[in-house]
């Protein structure tokens, strides 16, 4: 049973361990225990947020816009998972030789308008990316798009006001046609406020990540060194 990470999971296993003793982290080892248990019991944990979910909902609404603000054109989505003998990974797109990469922010609070440095699990996800397609460059671009009415009911739901229902929705609401629906919908009775939409332009934040082989040599590294702690595990079964 050989081990390879998903680059949407390589930041779990870069941590150094504490203890000169060991030669992954206790992050590493919690990763790999519950890779081990799903692949060994045929199980895959089913994880659920309201970001993941808004992230699934609104993938194509981000992808359209992130596509209109950066001039690009026509573009496919990217169906093809490539791996290697470390890694696995399936990029969003690819425009000429450069990997995109959606993220859905939940809220405006979330967006990263003014963040000068990416998070550093997408700096990661970016370089096994880079390395699975032998390519240099990357960029990781967050999209701030409404946030279905669905999900916006949760949100609202245990509000006891209108007005305040219609507080918490400006957060996740950034076009005046959507405004009108949620606020008929949800918070009929609010006062009335002045809606304010956002620019396209300020609705898309760019992230520009280069290759490091470096880097990804030492993604390599940890992996194998994950895989030789599953295989410990397997012999103490």
């Amino acid at each position: 049973m050989d081990f390879k990470i998903r680059c949407s999971a390589i930041n779990s296993i870069m941590s150094e361990p504490k203890l000169k003793s060991e030669y992954i982290s206790q992050g590493a080892k919690t990763y790999c225990e519950k890779w081990l248990k799903q692949a060994l019991f045929g199980r895959r944990e089913d994880i659920k947020s309201k970001y993941i979910s808004k992230g699934l909902h609104t993938e194509e609404n981000g992808l359209n816009l992130m596509v209109k603000v950066l001039k690009l054109g026509m573009v496919y989505k990217n169906e093809e998972r490539k791996e290697d003998e470390f890694k696995t990974g399936e990029i969003d797109f690819l425009y000429k030789n450069t990997i995109y990469d959606n993220k859905s922010s939940f809220s405006l609070e979330t967006f990263p308008l003014f963040a000068k440095v990416l998070d550093r699990q997408y700096y990661d996800q970016m370089q096994g990316y880079l390395s699975l397609w032998d390519l240099q460059n990357a960029k990781v671009v967050y999209t701030l798009v409404d946030t279905p009415i669905d999900i916006l009911t949760k949100e609202v739901k245990w509000l006891e006001s209108d007005d305040e229902k219609q507080q918490k929705a400006l957060n996740h609401v950034f076009t005046e046609k959507y405004w009108k629906e949620v606020k008929e919908t949800l918070f009929p009775d609010a006062k009335p406020i002045k809606f304010q939409s956002i620019e396209d332009k300020y609705r898309v934040k760019v992230f520009d990540v280069q290759r490091d082989d470096d880097y990804i040599n030492k993604i390599n590294f940890k992996s194998k060194l994950c895989d030789r702690y599953i295989k410990e595990l397997l012999l103490n079964l």
